[in-house]
């Protein structure tokens, strides 16, 4: 979800956060109090400085303004809220510190150019989408395995991996759990001729 043109995210010297003690205070305040209102006077303070200075302050060193930064946070966390949980939209607005709800939707239309419901739609979309790429049947489990590039599955000892052949084809290839280690199948055959001669020779 990219952002609209008038906040490009790009411009953030993020760098500035992690250089600058005042700033990395601000960035830190910040995240520690999601739900709270915080406005220019709040984060001067927290920055030592005069609300006045602080504005063009924070605007030199980031590359944005303080409010545009602040809000583009908190969408980026309610982002995550919408995607992975099934808090309601007000909720999620509330978790990220907007107090009304037709301002978070405004923000959040502002920074990725579609609304809450619509994101939440997407992303659950593109999720299972990407569930639907890796079959998994009842009683397996993934494990990790050697590629040959191709990206297969096979079914190895009960379970799913990506493989190849070895024939450079990069087709499926199934092992039982009979035949998985060193030929369980033949083995088997050869107990059974053994027990039957012990029944003939008695």
């Amino acid at each position: 979800m990219t952002a609209v043109a008038e906040f490009d995210p790009d411009k953030i010297k993020t760098e500035s956060f992690r250089d600058n003690p005042r700033l990395a205070r601000v960035r830190r305040y910040c995240e520690d109090n999601p739900t709270a209102r915080i406005s220019l006077v709040d984060a001067a303070r927290v920055a030592n400085l005069e609300a006045s200075y602080f504005s063009s302050f924070f605007h030199e060193k980031t590359g944005v303004c303080f409010h545009s930064w602040l809000n583009y946070t908190r969408v980026l966390r309610a982002m995550h809220l919408l995607a992975d949980t099934d808090l309601s939209i007000t909720n999620v607005s509330r978790k990220v510190g907007f107090r009304d709800l037709r301002t978070f939707q405004r923000a959040f239309k502002r920074f990725a150019s579609v609304t809450p419901t619509e994101y939440r739609k997407q992303a659950r979309a593109e999720q299972a989408e990407r569930d639907a790429r890796v079959p998994v049947n009842a009683g397996h489990r993934l494990v990790a395995a050697h590629s040959n590039g191709n990206g297969h599955l096979t079914h190895s000892n009960g379970h799913y991996g990506v493989v190849g052949n070895g024939n450079g084809n990069g087709h499926s290839e199934r092992r039982s759990n009979d035949q998985g280690s060193g030929g369980g199948t033949s083995e088997r055959a050869s107990d059974d001729a053994r027990l039957q001669q012990r029944d003939d020779s008695a």
